[in-house]
């Protein structure tokens, strides 16, 4: 029979160092990975053409997988950031109570610098499961006045970011920090459902007064200021300049700019809070507990 002696330096690298091989069908074949011995007859039994292998790590043993199974749960190009990439796919806006003047301001500036066409639509007339399907979303408002920012939060996919509430006023986490305040805003990336090509830009601010007496978000306000002109009509793409995956803003951010921002980052290949890739300017990691949403 043929025998293929086969190492780590023969497999593709992929992200946070998972391995793959893929082998065609030999009979009377043997397979030697890494000091580990697979016979061919037997990996053929169920039938198949082709076998995948895959380890999670360097000390853990070699596996036979599903194809692109190391992806589950990973970001992909599509996905990897920085903010403007949410812009590269169709994307629609999706605005919360409240939002509309708001979503029509955003949709006519995209327009304005950078030809982009696109659709304005009220969270509360939609379907999560049905509308809107393969298409990248800009979710305008938290998840007390937007329900598709509240279906993004549930979905619990990035496990270092959630915002909670206790008798209207919302409190927000990110990596080991909270936020509250409503001149505290959001403007970041999230995954939307369960697969990982499609993404999410929530722009968000916080209320510390109670959600039936606000009156004005400044946190929103701040946000969406974010993708604003500084010099009309002297204009760049909206969320282009400086912006990372997600950043957190507070109320010295309208007068200092990015010397305002009380956190900005990175998140990881996992869409998790990574340290490395991050900025604190102001961080408390002891705010009273809240039910999580």
């Amino acid at each position: 029979g043929i025998q293929y002696r086969l190492n780590s330096d023969t497999c593709e690298t992929y992200a946070d160092r998972l391995k793959e091989c893929k082998l065609s069908h030999a009979n009377d074949s043997v397979i030697h990975l890494d000091g580990q011995h697979f016979l061919v007859s037997e990996l053929f039994e169920q039938g198949g053409d082709a076998k995948t292998f895959c380890r999670g790590n360097w000390q853990s043993s070699w596996r036979v997988c599903e194809p692109e199974s190391h992806i589950i749960g990973e970001r992909l190009p599509e996905t990897y950031g920085p903010m403007r990439q949410v812009f590269e796919n169709k994307f629609s806006i999706v605005y919360g109570d409240g939002y509309l003047k708001l979503a029509i301001y955003l949709a006519n500036l995209l327009y304005i610098t950078g030809h982009a066409y696109t659709s304005i639509h009220d969270a509360s007339d939609l379907s999560w499961e049905n509308d809107l399907s393969g298409q990248n979303l800009v979710l305008i408002g938290g998840p007390t006045k937007n329900p598709f920012t509240k279906r993004v939060l549930a979905g619990n996919r990035v496990a270092d970011f959630n915002v909670s509430i206790d008798n209207g006023i919302e409190t927000l986490r990110v990596g080991p920090c909270l936020f509250k305040g409503n001149d505290i805003g959001f403007a970041g990336l999230l995954p939307l459902g369960s697969g990982n090509k499609r993404m999410g830009l929530v722009l968000m601010g916080l209320s510390s007064t109670g959600i039936e007496r606000e009156k004005v978000n400044l946190g929103l306000l701040n946000a969406v200021g974010l993708g604003s002109p500084a010099i009309p009509p002297m204009v760049r793409q909206p969320f282009s300049n400086a912006l990372p995956d997600y950043v957190v803003l507070g109320k010295e951010t309208p007068h200092l700019g990015v010397g305002g921002f009380l956190m900005a980052g990175f998140w990881n290949s996992k869409w998790k809070y990574a340290p490395e890739s991050s900025y604190v300017s102001l961080c408390h990691t002891h705010l009273e507990d809240s039910l999580i949403l």
